[in-house]
């Protein structure tokens, strides 16, 4: 630990630095091993997501609900009445406990889409369940435990940047780029720790070949039906054309309707440290 005592704050930051990428590329590295199996589809295994699973597998519980929403706005069973209060039309879905159900029971009451986000997530447990059957996605015990073990590398670097604060303080130093460094380092643990790893290695390849199968203009551009769910499933609610969801994409804005996701990493395009699988998905790692 003699490079925590180095004679000063720029020597320590010199070594801070080539220990943080060491940091990354382990944490990367034990991420990696957490998203096991690994192992190929068998010839008999089917590999097909449904629109719930690829959405879910995409961005987490709140990329379901949007593409549910998306799904009834388009076929014109869903509105909007305020920007983000939602309206019902027509009958309920046969299908009780459904995620189109759970959210036809929200906007008849006259939720919103926070609340249609919540309602999913606590009602539609059954997809989750199923994904994990097929190791497609990781219990819950497992993605805490990995992502606990990743973040380990950067609360190290922390208790390190705090040392070195305290022998800064003692000999009359500046460590404030020291205590920069070691919030930077926390930043990085509570994203590695509370963020990806839902999608297994084998769940990211089904959302691949399914995304290389429903291509997004190809979801948009279909004049004759244009699938709103699958587009924003597969790739967000900045899928949809804007001209004609310009309100709902508004009002599934991760500011507006409630939290940005539930965790994580899945396999959205423009995840962080979760990795991803391509598309503009939201944040999960």
């Amino acid at each position: 630990m003699d490079w925590i005592e180095t004679p000063t704050a720029i020597e320590f930051l010199v070594h801070f630095a080539l220990l943080a990428l060491i940091a990354f590329f382990i944490s990367m590295i034990v991420r990696w091993i957490g998203r096991m199996p690994w192992r190929s589809f068998d010839v008999a295994e089917s590999h097909e997501l449904n629109v719930y699973e690829a959405a879910y597998l995409s961005g987490g519980w709140e990329r379901l609900a949007d593409a549910v929403m998306a799904g009834m706005f388009k076929a014109g069973r869903l509105e909007l009445v305020k920007p983000r209060r939602l309206k019902v039309k027509g009958d309920a879905p046969t299908e009780m406990g459904s995620p189109e159900h759970t959210v036809y029971v929200i906007g008849a009451a006259g939720g919103t889409v926070k609340d249609a986000r919540r309602a999913v997530k606590h009602s539609a447990s059954g997809i989750e369940d199923g994904l994990i059957e097929r190791e497609f996605v990781s219990g819950a015990l497992t993605r805490f435990f990995w992502r606990m073990v990743s973040a380990i590398p950067f609360v190290l670097l922390v208790v390190a940047c705090a040392m070195r604060v305290k022998i800064g303080y003692d000999r009359g130093e500046s460590f404030l780029l020291v205590i920069v460094a070691g919030l930077l380092s926390l930043g990085f643990a509570f994203k590695f720790a509370f963020s990806g790893l839902r999608a297994t290695a084998r769940g990211r390849r089904a959302l691949r070949m399914t995304r290389k199968r429903l291509r997004k203009k190809q979801l948009i551009r279909n004049d004759a039906s244009p699938d709103w769910a699958w587009a924003c499933g597969l790739y967000g609610p900045g899928a949809l054309p804007s001209d004609e969801a310009g309100p709902l994409q508004s009002a599934l804005k991760p500011g507006n309707g409630g939290n940005a996701s539930d965790g994580g990493s899945g396999c959205s395009g423009c995840s962080g440290c979760g990795g991803g699988c391509g598309g503009c998905g939201g944040c999960g790692g």
